[in-house]
């Protein structure tokens, strides 16, 4: 049997392998490009994405730093951060005010429920005295100080954070100096103004706040440091507010003219427009503003009934010092027991240059600051019982010869402007 010869390939057959041996290395080609560019742009997506969120961060964290941080020097904000800070400021404002009056309310069932009255805040229900050594057969002691640090000696001794009220002309700008003196550095905080939605977040870092401040920053200490000071025992406020007040009508006149002496003062041109009987009429400042400080309601209440019983509940219940500036080396001297302050001398700052008072001005504008004054001239009143009350506290004896020393070393009977007063 014959077998016939296998032919080689034909070219038509060669031809067909050798074109689906080149479509497949196409599509190979095609496909790892493909897996390629894939791989690429998802490399090239997750990028975008982490850049982006690292963006958010970065926003994010401007914008906290910018809700935060204080300014730098010399910084000027643009239009939106002052609209911004103005929305903050005042959503802030308003809740301290809400969280005053509930807390004044809350107060005020407190109190309904005592069986007996606690009296002044800043007149303790302790057997307070001297110590021996220091009393009254040892006046040349009468110079140490070291013993007001101690709270096993000195029981009038406030706990801190000290917060003082300063109220506009009443010897604040003289106290600066002293609180500054006697503080560290990095627990002082000194404010021209109230603090503003930024600087309260870091408030609490302080322990002793000094300035034109309004009533309610101990809302700060209580919500991040609840147990930094120690319940009082009748349920009331526990915060050592501090402050001095100042005969309304003087104190008014001081300020109009401190305003119209100081060209720099924001409110030098209204000042100078206006007559004192004019100013009167239309400024916050001559408007129970020492009530309304004391209250912590800034400008939005000009005195009505509220505001007279709130700033009468806190200069009582809440207010743990109580100076006044017309006796101001015995108000110094007072401080030094309640706030342990250990150089209280001084030197006259701030004080108006042509100095003009209540019988300068005639009767009727007199009237009318009284009249416009109504709630501070009350609080005044009170301010001056709780300040003699606060000296039979210390002891009349100890403290009369406490005030001759201090101002008889610093030649303060001729150099003051704040005249001593022996009581």
């Amino acid at each position: 049997m014959m077998f016939r010869n296998q032919s080689p390939k034909s070219p038509l057959a060669k031809r067909s392998i050798l074109f689906l041996t080149l479509v497949l290395a196409i599509v190979f080609i095609v496909f790892f490009k493909s897996v390629a560019i894939v791989s690429t742009v998802s490399s090239q997506y997750q990028e975008q994405q982490k850049q982006g969120e690292e963006d958010r961060d970065a926003k994010q964290l401007k914008q906290a730093n910018f809700l935060t941080a204080p300014p730098l020097r010399g910084y000027q904000e643009t239009e939106e951060e002052k609209l911004i800070n103005e929305k903050l400021n005042q959503e802030e404002k308003d809740k301290v005010i809400k969280l005053t009056w509930d807390e004044y309310n809350q107060e005020l069932k407190i109190l309904e429920h005592l069986d007996y009255d606690p009296g002044y805040a800043s007149l303790p229900l302790i057997d307070y005295h001297v110590p021996k050594e220091l009393g009254e057969n040892e006046r040349s002691n009468l110079d140490n100080y070291k013993w007001k640090l101690d709270k096993s000696t000195n029981a009038l001794l406030l706990p801190k954070p000290h917060i003082f009220i300063h109220i506009p002309k009443c010897a604040g700008s003289s106290l600066s100096g002293i609180f500054k003196r006697n503080e560290k550095r990095e627990l002082y905080d000194h404010h021209w103004k109230h603090p503003s939605f930024k600087q309260v977040q870091t408030i609490t870092a302080k322990e002793t706040i000094f300035g034109h401040i309004r009533y309610g920053l101990h809302f700060y200490y209580q919500q991040e440091m609840p147990h930094m000071i120690a319940e009082k025992q009748n349920g009331l406020n526990k915060y050592s507010y501090l402050t001095m007040l100042r005969e309304p009508v003087d104190r008014v006149i001081s300020h109009y003219y401190y305003h119209r002496q100081n060209r720099k003062d924001p409110f030098h041109k209204l000042a100078m427009e206006h007559s004192l009987k004019e100013w009167i009429a239309i400024s916050p400042s001559a408007n129970n503003e020492q009530a309304r400080m004391i209250c912590g309601l800034g400008d939005q209440s000009f005195g009505d009934n509220s505001t007279f019983d709130l700033a009468h509940h806190h200069l009582k219940y809440t207010f743990k010092y109580v100076g006044i500036t017309e006796r101001f080396p015995e108000s110094l001297v007072l401080l030094s027991h309640y706030a342990g302050l250990q150089s209280i001398r001084y030197a006259k700052i701030n004080t108006g240059r042509q100095r003009v008072g209540v019988k300068d001005v005639p009767e009727d504008v007199v009237e009318e600051i009284k009249k416009r004054n109504w709630i501070d001239v009350s609080l005044y009143n009170m301010a001056l019982d709780i300040f003699e009350k606060e000296i039979d506290l210390v002891g009349r004896d100890y403290f009369n010869a406490e005030v001759e020393s201090f101002v008889t070393k610093y030649h303060f009977k001729k150099a003051t402007a704040y005249p001593y007063k022996k009581v």
